[in-house]
């Protein structure tokens, strides 16, 4: 599996929630990352949806560091002024969320599993 898919089926969701955390300093930290990523020339997340409603949800952040970190930032699509429903995001995100549990769950059930062998040569 491929680190995107790793991160995007795994920590995503999760990561993205962190953007409407009541702490402004994870917000800082989510906002620089997510700057760091799409200052990158192949930035894996960069024309999804999800990750871009997030930006659009920082960029109006009351805290002027958050704001700050992600000014230089044009989302997807360019033309797009729409707002974000935040509850609507937080939703989907949840969604996503409880897909990762339930496909953990279903792999944990079924016949297959990986066994890992240490060679002491």
């Amino acid at each position: 599996m491929a680190h995107k898919d790793l991160f995007q089926n795994y920590f995503m969701p999760l990561f993205l929630k962190l953007a409407l955390d009541p702490v402004k300093n994870v917000r800082i930290v989510v906002a620089r990352v997510l700057e760091y990523h799409f200052a990158e020339k192949d930035g894996a997340f960069v024309f999804d949806i999800t990750v871009n409603q997030a930006i659009k949800i920082l960029k109006k952040d009351f805290c002027l560091d958050v704001r700050q970190q992600l000014e230089k930032i044009a989302t997807y699509p360019l033309n797009d002024t729409s707002e974000v429903d935040v509850e609507k995001w937080r939703e989907e995100l949840s969604k996503l969320e409880t897909h990762l549990i339930d496909t953990d769950s279903e792999s944990e059930s079924g016949s297959s599993h990986v066994d890992f062998a240490l060679n002491n040569s």
